[in-house]
């Protein structure tokens, strides 16, 4: 996992500027869960970010995902974060 972190972490430092980072609320709501490590610091990566909208054509999505059992059930999870 330290591999996986220490790349992530260096393409977020040396390749972010060739892209438009975008997030969304679900992913604020899920960092914002719980007492997780470096919480604030992921928090606080999404301030530089773009918050795309959630509009409802995702909903119909997460549901297909949902009804044909290919995301867990847990609507604000994978299911959300896919679509």
């Amino acid at each position: 996992m330290v591999v996986v972190r220490d790349w992530t972490r260096a393409w977020w430092n040396f390749q972010r500027s060739k892209y438009e980072i975008v997030s969304s609320d679900a992913v604020r709501e899920e960092l914002e869960q719980g007492d997780q490590t470096n919480q604030k610091a992921k928090i606080a990566l999404l301030q530089e970010t773009r918050t795309l909208p959630l509009v409802p054509g995702v909903w119909e999505i997460v549901a297909v995902y949902l009804a044909h059992k290919l995301m867990p059930r847990e609507v604000t999870g994978d299911a959300l974060h896919l679509a």
